[in-house]
């Protein structure tokens, strides 16, 4: 994406898509986030730190930027310590052990390091762009990401959400949005 793309998406972000306006890529997926009463909150926080993510975008994205001081604290404080190589070799190890189900579960249920979640939201691994998001109630929020791609990597897009206070996120029949 250039530029002008990801000033886009922080408008996007802010304001939510403008009428008339293209989406992007191939089309939107949809997304449900499962929230414990505190779905404004939680969209109000993943916003902020899409904010700074799309700004560093559309300036200048530097691996060596200071992120935690960039990001919003309460989602820098969620996110894992970085693993030593030693620990990252032993957690591959368990990970390539693990059945599909398993797999699945964990990756609902792990969090994710600051560094690690930036890896995939870097400008050359992202694969998708802020649309659209909806309080749908005290307990749910509805987002719309276009997507480049079918299928993509959006492990980090649930943790954003994850990250900021969510309780579940889960595809809504990605397929049929296409």
């Amino acid at each position: 994406m250039d530029k002008a793309a990801y000033e886009s998406e922080l408008n996007r972000i802010k304001h939510g898509p403008q009428a008339g306006e293209s989406i992007p890529g191939i089309g939107t997926v949809r997304f449900v986030v499962t929230c414990d009463g505190n779905s404004e909150q939680v969209l109000q926080n993943a916003k902020a730190v899409m904010e700074v993510i799309s700004r560093q975008c559309a300036d200048d994205w530097r691996e060596d930027a200071n992120w935690r001081s960039m990001l919003p604290t309460d989602f820098v404080e969620a996110c894992a310590e970085e693993m030593t190589e030693q620990e990252a070799e032993v957690w591959l190890k368990r990970w390539q052990s693990l059945g599909e189900p398993e797999r699945e579960i964990e990756e609902r249920e792990r969090r994710w390091s600051l560094q690690n979640w930036l890896y995939w939201l870097s400008p050359d691994k992202r694969a998708w762009q802020w649309w659209d998001a909806q309080v749908i109630n005290d307990s749910g929020i509805a987002i719309a990401i276009a997507v480049e791609s079918w299928p993509f990597p959006w492990s980090a897009l649930a943790w954003l959400f994850r990250g900021n206070g969510a309780i579940a996120f889960e595809a809504e029949s990605p397929v049929a949005e296409l």
